[in-house]
């Protein structure tokens, strides 16, 4: 990953259809590099499929 949001592979399973954006952002360091990444997933199941643990907090 290296510090690279968008390089996690997509997780499995399934989600609804349901179109209920989600706008996440994340802006820090990682190993002396500053990192930004904001993407809008359809809604918080693809948001967490594709991020895993990244934004569960």
């Amino acid at each position: 990953m290296a510090g690279e949001v968008a390089a996690l592979s997509e997780g499995s399973g399934s989600c609804i259809l349901m179109y209920d954006p989600v706008t996440v952002t994340l802006r820090g360091w990682w190993q002396g590099e500053e990192k930004y990444f904001r993407a809008t997933y359809s809604n918080s199941c693809v948001l967490h499929r594709q991020t895993h643990a990244v934004f569960d907090f």
